[in-house]
């Protein structure tokens, strides 16, 4: 055990491991989320979804590349309120409101800070396009979860 170590109890050395891990992960997944090949994975995930829940707006897969406020917004409040039909939020997601959400819903990574600047600019668009394909994906398998559930109950009816 290191030097540093010694002098900390239990649960300093855990936080500590734990801020560890954090940043580089978070390191490696900017590097990911960079890669325009996982890019286009990520945006192929998240207009199959939107396809697949007739979303109303015109969207393709070039509007999803650089999107609008907008779009991001209606994107975003559509699976947030299938995560949790509790949170609905409008356009005015502020800087303050948007980490205690992506938080909330259990989003694994942190977000560059310029993200709740500039949120659809070309070099934090990446990062978010990263969040709602995470999204989708949390959303998928949510559903598989409800139907098996479902099938469970009436298993026992």
């Amino acid at each position: 055990m290191g030097v540093a170590f010694k002098n900390m109890n239990e649960n300093q050395r855990a936080g500590s491991l734990a801020k560890s891990y954090l940043n580089s992960a978070s390191k490696q997944e900017s590097k990911v989320v960079l890669d325009k090949n996982a890019q286009n994975v990520y945006s192929d995930n998240i207009y199959a979804y939107l396809m697949e829940v007739d979303f109303d707006h015109n969207l393709s897969l070039k509007v999803l590349k650089q999107p609008s406020s907008k779009v991001f917004f209606s994107i975003f409040n559509l699976l947030l309120n299938t995560i949790d039909p509790h949170l609905l939020l409008k356009n005015n997601l502020t800087e303050d409101k948007f980490p205690t959400i992506v938080k909330y819903i259990g989003y694994p990574y942190m977000l560059p800070k310029a993200v709740f600047v500039a949120l659809t600019a070309p070099h934090t668009w990446p990062h978010l396009l990263c969040l709602l394909s995470w999204m989708v994906d949390l959303v998928k398998y949510k559903s598989v979860i409800l139907k098996e559930s479902g099938k469970k109950m009436q298993n026992l009816k």
